[in-house]
């Protein structure tokens, strides 16, 4: 008896499958005169084993975890493959609407149930090694294509997001194992005549060739309406505790593990942090793009990239064109639109026409890192590699959904020193999670109208709230967990990386190789291998053995001895000496003599004129955005400052500072505590949450783990740390921090470096007046009428010219 053939049509369940399969199996049984045997998801399961697993993955009174779920559902199609292989066995043709790609789509693309990509494949492995279909094919539309039809059925009560992700899932997968598409979007009919096609080449019958999936132009692409930005979300933390120790499965995405590519595209963070997933078929791929649908302007001799133009193209067009005999809009039109270049061949051109480095630094990503400790989100800001954003301290004082708090625990810990470090750390949350919960009583009683603003602007938390987290702030160990995320150059991206894989803390080495992973997915060819040692092996080498050097020099030729805190703020160099000697750079661009010439000219003037013409420079300035020319991007200020983590954290921040760098975190420094925590009463309480903290950092220290004591630390403990920026970023910096309406420690301090400079450089110090408030309710008015004169004298201009 000759064996029969196992098909499966595949795809969302909303894409009408089991129509089309219920019609492909009428024309088979015509056209073959041989049984056929239909197995539909919604159909009850023929074996009595799969229908008691089905009746219970339905029943509402046997709740499961979601580990649990997965391996139902894996048991039932076990079971529907035995009953499909005995009917393949028997010579029947068996048509099914659902496949081992189902279950791996829904579970872990869509819902994210099981979180590492090679478990979910050997669970699937071990369920199929026995039967494979003969023809796999998958049927896919749009999601927005679906809802406009109102074919969704039960679909249209599912998150769109979340259907967005499936579909990204079955597109990939089907990349990767060859199997051919089928786009859904006409009649039930014509997708039944696309399939047959197929069917027929199955059965040897004679038919039209199918064409099989092939590389998409690039042309093909960009008529997929691509969105630009792309992303990349690390989702679990960095050591032993997985995602499940921090939040509830069903708030987990699989984002993290969906590559782009010619059929999918990783989209920026939505407003949770999650990341989503759209998809490139929304325009049918063998519909050509026109010039007007990438550029705005396809006149005009200024225009820019059409939003649905993704960066993966948009980059090496950018680096092609500047060796191209044309212009922009020909590269597109005759290249793209007319050629159909491919993806990869114009990346490849354009690199060749410039180097790697400088692509990278075109292209650029979202790069999500969804628990992070503060201690190595202060690594991410070291060197300003990018934007960054943090969650805020309001996502500590809770526990999650299986009971622990947020923070990071060190893999090197062991035994007791481990439980000693789990035990204190649960004790320090406990009380400042207490201790946020208190100061809001307190701010209720004291300030009853604050808790009204919450329903007045539709915050999450009232004013009281906030300012108990920012007073509690303080008693937050620097392991606690949070989100971050980044926005940086691919080329920044490599050096963060190159970075967090040199440092010496396992949790930045291991978050480093996860962005890594993630970031090729996005852009494989920009983070491609680079030397011999592997992907930037010598780069991180050379760091690590640099830093490892140094420091082994720093411990056998410096002392130990402690240098107690004197001042906080200590202006320790500047240059110029004079702040009168940048005269000569200011005068330059209007000038038509050498820099040398003119700075033994200025020298011999005196010093009313340098006056003038450095205040001169500076100009009426009516607004903090008023910051003078490049000239003083020549004087430079270095400080040593004394100030808690968070404060320094905030520096950090700032894109003004040019260089920054801290010392090792230790309690030894000591801390403050804030003027609230007085006058409530609860000084006793923050002690004692210092105290914890001093204890676990000894332990460590005692265990030989001095690089992980740090995370013992609170951030209200004090450490020395020394920045560097110019003059001209010292407006900015030191304007903006002085509002003490924000932070109120933060403000003093760069208040206290006005004071140091205004002591070296008195003449820029007085033209930063928003520092010291000298700027009245006039101003923004002055300002628009500065601006009203400067127009009415260029019209008139104009008009006389003419």
């Amino acid at each position: 008896m000759p064996t029969g053939k196992y098909i499966v049509i595949d795809g969302i369940e909303a894409t009408n499958k089991s129509a089309v399969v219920e019609k492909l199996a009428q024309r088979l049984q015509t056209a073959q005169q041989s049984p056929v045997q239909v197995f539909a998801a919604t159909d009850h399961p023929q074996s009595v084993t799969a229908q008691a697993i089905q009746r219970l993955i339905r029943d509402n009174r046997y709740p499961m975890e979601n580990r649990a779920e997965v391996l139902l559902y894996n048991a039932l199609h076990s079971q529907t493959l035995e009953s499909i292989q005995n009917s393949v066995a028997q010579g029947v043709t068996v048509l099914a609407d659902y496949s081992f790609l189902t279950t791996l789509v829904g579970e872990y693309y869509g819902h994210g149930y099981v979180t590492d990509y090679d478990t979910a494949i050997k669970i699937i492995q071990f369920v199929t090694d026995r039967l494979q279909p003969d023809l796999h094919l998958l049927l896919d539309t749009p999601i927005n294509s679906l809802k406009e039809s109102g074919v969704t059925g039960s679909a249209n009560s599912i998150d769109d997001a979340y259907l967005e992700r499936v579909r990204a899932g079955y597109l990939w997968e089907a990349k990767q194992r060859n199997i051919s598409v089928i786009y859904a979007t006409d009649s039930t009919d014509k997708v039944v005549d696309s399939i047959w096609g197929h069917i027929s080449q199955l059965f040897s019958a004679p038919t039209t060739p199918v064409e099989s999936p092939s590389t998409q132009s690039v042309g093909e692409i960009l008529a997929a309406k691509i969105p630009q930005t792309k992303s990349v979300a690390v989702e679990s933390g960095p050591n032993e505790a997985t995602i499940s120790d921090v939040a509830a499965p069903s708030e987990k995405t699989s984002a993290d593990v969906i590559e782009p590519s010619k059929s999918t595209q990783v989209q920026q963070s939505n407003a949770t942090g999650r990341t989503e997933v759209t998809t490139t078929a929304d325009v049918a791929p063998h519909k050509k793009a026109t010039l007007e649908q990438l550029v705005t302007n396809v006149n005009g001799s200024v225009y820019a990239f059409m939003p649905t133009v993704p960066s993966s193209i948009a980059v090496p067009t950018i680096g092609y064109v500047a060796r191209y005999g044309g212009d922009v809009r020909s590269l597109l039109r005759d290249e793209i639109i007319k050629k159909n270049i491919t993806e990869s061949e114009l990346l490849s051109r354009a690199i060749s026409e410039h180097s790697l480095e400088a692509i990278q630094r075109l292209d650029s990503q979202y790069v999500v890192i969804e628990e992070t400790s503060r201690l190595l989100a202060s690594v991410f800001q070291s060197d300003n590699y990018g934007t960054y954003i943090e969650q805020m301290s309001q996502s500590n004082d809770k526990k999650d959904a299986n009971g622990r708090y947020r923070y990071h625990i060190p893999t090197e810990l062991r035994g007791k020193i481990r439980s000693q470090y789990i035990r204190t750390m649960n004790q320090m949350f406990d009380i400042y999670s207490k201790l946020v919960d208190d100061l809001d009583a307190y701010l209720q009683k004291t300030s009853p109208t604050h808790s009204k603003d919450k329903e007045k602007v539709g915050l999450p938390h009232s004013p009281n709230r906030l300012q108990a987290y920012d007073t509690a702030q303080s008693l937050l160990p620097v392991a606690a967990r949070s989100m971050a995320s980044i926005y940086i150059s691919d080329y920044s991206l490599e050096q963060l990386i190159i970075c967090l894989l040199s440092n010496e803390l396992s949790e930045a080495r291991s978050t480093g190789e996860h962005i890594l992973r993630e970031a090729r997915k996005a852009a494989p060819h920009l983070l491609e291998q680079t030397d011999a040692a592997g992907w930037g092996g010598s780069d991180i080498a050379y760091r690590a053995n640099t830093n490892q050097a140094i420091s082994e020099l720093a411990r056998t030729t410096l002392s130990a001895n402690y240098t107690p805190v004197t001042d906080p703020v200590q202006l320790i160099s500047y240059i110029p000496r004079n702040e009168l000697d940048i005269v000569a750079d200011i005068l330059y661009e209007h000038s038509d003599t050498s820099l040398e010439q003119l700075r033994r000219e200025v020298l011999t003037w005196p010093y009313a004129r340098k006056a003038e013409i450095l205040t001169t420079y500076t100009g009426e300035r009516l607004s903090r955005q008023h910051r003078p020319g490049n000239a003083f991007e020549k004087i430079k200020y270095s400080f040593d400052v004394v100030c808690d983590f968070s404060t320094f954290r905030k520096l950090q921040k700032h894109h003004a500072i040019e260089e920054v760098s801290r010392q090792p975190l230790s309690p030894r420094m000591g801390y403050s505590t804030p003027k609230l925590i007085e006058e409530a009463g609860f000084t006793d309480v923050f002690d004692e949450c210092f105290d914890l903290s001093l204890q676990l950092y000894s332990a460590l220290q005692a265990s030989n783990f001095p690089l992980e004591a740090q995370y013992a630390t609170l951030c209200g403990h004090k450490l020395r740390g020394k920045i560097t920026y110019n003059a001209r970023g010292a407006f900015h910096l030191l304007e903006l921090g002085a509002d003490t309406s924000e932070h109120r420690d933060y403000a003093t301090l760069v208040q206290q470096m006005h004071e140091k400079i205004a002591e070296v450089h008195p003449l820029i110090a007085e033209s930063m007046r928003f520092v010291t408030g000298d700027a009245d309710q006039k101003s923004s008015q002055l300002a628009a009428e500065r601006y009203r004169e400067y127009r009415l004298a260029k019209l008139d201009s104009t008009s006389t010219t003419e």
